[in-house]
């Protein structure tokens, strides 16, 4: 899964061919070409002493550009379902001598670990799972011309189960130092998705490949030891 990261004040674009706790290093120098953004700020900034509105932030990403990492058409179909999730940084923070500043943790001597406000609850306080945010559904009907009805993906139950054997994969080689192909082991003899046969693994000594077959043999769903999920 291909995570899209924007700055938007700084219109810093951040690429990453997977996520950090998979070695997916920030590839800076990528750059969407054509991204339009405005922001509109009701108040002043900086100033404790008075009182905002409020502000707005706007941004447009060229099709063009997210077609080489979406792996799926863009402009996308009506119907299609894509993962976004958008973050507002926040920190602790106190008005000394009329101007703002990072509250400091007394225990460390640090400001405080930013809070972060997202569009689609992540669970844990990290951006970085792109399997944790929520779904964009695309449609052709004009906004305001009528209702459009979520269906939620049912691949994404049997793509669930293999990330709880990431999980622990990942858990159980910090302590071994390799992996297993013993669900017992993992701590998941019950996991069971309707319409799927039993999660199997094999393991060589420091990769691992897990899958799970649907039951009328047509789609076979995969996860290695990268977190990337795919299908044949």
């Amino acid at each position: 899964m291909i995570s899209i990261f924007i700055l938007v004040l700084n219109l810093r674009d951040l690429f990453l061919v997977k996520p950090y706790r998979d070695g997916g290093p920030a590839i800076n120098a990528w750059d969407i070409k054509g991204l339009k953004s405005a922001i509109q700020i009701n108040g002043t900034i900086n100033h404790p002493g008075d009182k905002d509105g409020g502000w707005t932030i706007e941004v447009a990403f060229p099709w063009d550009v997210l077609k080489e990492c979406a792996h799926k058409d863009a402009p996308p179909n009506a119907g299609d379902k894509w993962r976004v999730n958008f973050s507002r940084v926040e920190w602790k923070i106190e008005t000394k001598n009329g101007k703002y500043q990072k509250v400091i943790n007394p225990q460390t001597g640090k400001p405080y670990p930013e809070d972060n406000w997202v569009w689609s609850p992540q669970g844990l306080i990290n951006m970085h799972y792109p399997e944790m945010w929520g779904f964009v559904q695309f449609s052709d009907k004009v906004v305001g011309t009528g209702n459009e009805q979520f269906t939620y993906p049912a691949e994404e139950n049997a793509k669930w189960a293999l990330r709880q054997i990431y999980y622990e994969e990942k858990k159980y080689f910090d302590v071994n130092k390799k992996y297993t192909t013993d669900l017992i082991e993992l701590g998941l003899l019950n996991l069971k998705v309707d319409g799927y046969s039993s999660p199997i693994i094999q393991t060589t000594s420091n990769l691992y490949e897990a899958v799970i077959e649907s039951v009328d043999g047509k789609t076979n769903w995969f996860i290695s030891q990268d977190g990337k999920t795919w299908k044949n």
